[in-house]
């Protein structure tokens, strides 16, 4: 009976009869006092990133952590390049598809006034 128990692995001598460390432990309920402090310092419900974050803004400054966040600005391509080709790809150089699409709109926009104040001028 022994030896087959020690070929699985589960013989235990009758003497110990101390529980096997591991899963039997119950567990906590509540929170630790690390959590407790945590919660006054940060507001309860933050999430573990905006800890992290509030912590590199108090020690670094604000501007420490990099805004990730697109912005929408205006794209200023007024200066002169070159022909028109080269500025549609001036603007999607800087802008990429969007910025080309509305470099092109914009010398559309500006041949069509171009072209209307030369027949009020003829």
């Amino acid at each position: 009976m022994r030896d087959r128990r020690l070929e699985q692995g589960t013989w235990r001598s009758a003497s110990s009869n101390k529980p096997r460390s591991g899963g039997t432990q119950p567990k906590m309920k509540g929170k630790t006092p690390l959590q407790k402090d945590a919660d006054k310092k940060y507001g309860a419900g933050t999430s573990a990133i905006d800890r992290v974050k509030a912590d590199i803004a108090a020690k670094y400054g604000k501007g420490a952590i990099m805004d990730t966040k697109k912005k929408n600005e205006e794209i200023d391509l007024t200066e002169k390049i070159g022909g028109a080709g080269t500025l549609i790809r001036q603007g999607v150089k800087v802008g990429g598809k969007k910025g080309g699409q509305a470099v092109q709109k914009g010398t559309t926009a500006a041949t069509a006034v171009g072209k209307e104040k030369a027949a009020q001028a003829a």
